[in-house]
């Protein structure tokens, strides 16, 4: 039976048209020292057989746990974890799983203790390991920074992760879950979100294992989220929508967020810049300006604009 130190886990695993990957992934919680409470798969409309061996790999494998799938029409990653969510019932944390992520064996354990040791925590982080599948390449990405301001340093450095993380599911549930309408950068705004709510809690001596573009090399689906062609415009539209909330609770950080708005906003601008999207570069460079009107970069892109219709 399922350790309850910590409190009910829930994993949540979305997933569209990897049939062999999202196995791989389903195998890492299965290995969980800890296993968790459920298991909620999300097939989010696949067109292939990925749901069929989802369902032959819940019959065949050896679960100490319940674990279900979920079909629903492709409606995005944010719409599959939210309803993953919706069927995790008595949860009191979720802990997310990309179909192309993998966990080692401890990494339930290892998060489930340090949170039973800080009552009081939203989310829980640690440390990721990132393998480009293509070139072989690996880095670790430390995640240490959750521990001090974590508004702060989400708007700063972007999100910390989802498969990596270990999120209340009362705090999940409050702020609304994931935006679904958001194609990218759906992780920075609930991270913004819940950043405010409360303290986080780095988590170390375990890593999560990210698999970048696995599923270019094995003829699956790739991730959407980098291959978005507007994310960096996304990313300064999120950011300018959590300008709101900051003004409301952390006052303190509004004139930094602005700044970082509006670097983000011309960021975006010289990447429609750059692929010839002049019209919508203008009105990037604009919004930029609007939040930093020294930028002198953000003023040259939108005069060479003008000039060159």
């Amino acid at each position: 039976m399922p350790d309850h130190a910590g409190g009910r886990v829930v994993v949540v695993v979305p997933v569209f048209e990897r049939p062999v990957t999202v196995l791989e992934a389903l195998d890492s919680v299965r290995a969980q020292r800890r296993p968790p409470d459920a298991l909620v798969v999300v097939d989010d409309g696949s067109g292939d057989d990925t749901a069929a061996r989802v369902r032959r790999w819940m019959d065949r494998a050896t679960l100490g746990f319940p674990a279900c799938l979920v079909t629903q029409p492709n409606r995005g990653v944010s719409a599959a974890r939210n309803r993953g969510v919706g069927r995790a019932g008595a949860a009191d944390w979720i802990a997310f799983l990309d179909s192309d992520d993998l966990w080692p064996e401890d990494y339930l354990e290892v998060h489930t203790r340090m949170v039973a040791a800080r009552p009081g925590a939203i989310v829980a982080c640690c440390d990721k390991e990132i393998l480009d599948v293509p070139s072989g390449r690996t880095r670790r990405a430390r995640r240490s920074w959750v521990a001090g301001d974590a508004t702060r340093a989400v708007a700063r450095r972007g999100p910390p992760g989802t498969s990596n993380s270990l999120i209340d599911a009362a705090h999940f549930r409050a702020v609304g879950g994931f935006r679904e309408h958001l194609r990218t950068a759906e992780d920075l705004d609930l991270m913004l979100r819940l950043s405010l709510r409360g303290p986080w809690l780095y988590v170390p001596g375990t890593v999560a294992r990210y698999r970048h573009r696995l599923g270019e090399t094995r003829g699956e689906a790739p991730s959407l989220g980098h291959h978005h062609a507007d994310r960096r415009r996304t990313r300064a539209e999120v950011l300018e929508d959590f300008l709101v909330e900051a003004r409301r609770h952390r006052p303190d950080l509004t004139t930094e967020i602005r700044d970082l708005v509006g670097r983000q906003w011309a960021r975006a601008g010289r990447q429609l810049w750059g692929e010839r999207r002049a019209a919508e570069a203008a009105r990037c460079f604009d919004r930029a300006l609007a939040a930093r009107p020294l930028d002198l970069r953000s003023r040259l892109g939108r005069r060479w604009l003008q000039r060159t219709r």
